[in-house]
This record gives C-alpha cells, structure tokens and sequence, in this order.
C-alpha cells in the first residue's frame, strides 16, 4: 500500500512556492474567524431576546490563572474562583425531596 509523505520536498521546494504555499496552511482559520464571531454575537443576542439572565462573557470562561498570567486580573475573584456557574438563588428546580401539589 502506497502511504502519502508530506514535507519530505520541503526543503528542495522553490522559495516562491514556499512563500505561496505556507500562508495557505492558515488561511482557513482565518476566514473563519469573522463568521464564529458573528455566531457568538448572534448566539447571545437570542438569549438575551428569549429572556436569558446572567448570561457570561467570554472572560467569564477563561481561566483565572490566564487572566493573572496576561496582567488583565490582578488576582482570582473572591468568589467562586475557578467555577464557570452563575449563583443565581434560584430555588425552584424539584427534587426528590420537594413534593409536587
């Protein structure tokens, strides 16, 4: 069975191909960049239109630890640091425990 080697040419290749041809190896992400954004944005417009409430922020579920390594947060947030849900009071879910009338 003939197996398909990549990269085994690169160095034998031509500068102008070289040139041409590694910009195509992050043109997909990039082009892909503005329509992820718009789908976040129409995401959590939707939610906000339906009634959402408290709904998070990118920087919401970005680690503390990044946050403090980049210099945006000085120190984790007192409450809750590393959790991703909201405490929102919310009393209403049935349990086993909650009878139903």
């Amino acid at each position: 069975m003939d197996r398909v080697r990549i990269g085994c040419n690169y160095s034998r290749q031509p500068f102008w191909k070289v040139c041409l041809g590694v910009p195509l190896i992050y043109l997909p992400i990039i082009t892909t960049v503005p329509f992820v954004v718009t789908g976040v944005f129409l995401i959590k417009t939707h939610l906000r239109y339906v009634g959402g409430m408290n709904v998070k922020s990118y920087w919401d579920f970005v680690p503390a630890g990044f946050l403090i390594g980049m210099g945006i947060r000085s120190s984790p947030p007192s409450m809750f640091p590393g959790s991703i849900l909201p405490t929102t009071g919310f009393s209403g879910y049935l349990t086993a425990s909650s009878t139903v009338r």
